[in-house]
């Protein structure tokens, strides 16, 4: 195993581990999530959450009405 990947999962709490899984669960970013963690990075979060099995995606925000203004003009 290469080494960088392996520094962001050391050193978790299982008090850490249950906020990030309790906050994702509730379709918290791992961004947002720095506002409670505030000694972790979002990208720390977000590749402990990886490592837990967790998904990040949420439904994407879509502009639908620039989204119908730009088709119209080709």
């Amino acid at each position: 195993r290469g080494g960088g990947m392996m520094a962001a999962y050391t050193g978790y709490t299982k008090q850490e581990d249950t906020i990030i899984k309790q906050m994702n669960a509730k379709g918290f970013t791992a961004e947002e999530i720095t506002k409670v963690l505030i000694s972790r990075t979002k990208t720390q979060i977000a590749d402990r959450g990886y490592y837990l099995g967790l998904k990040w995606s949420k439904v994407p925000k879509i502009n639908m009405a620039e989204f119908k203004r730009l088709m119209k003009e080709k």
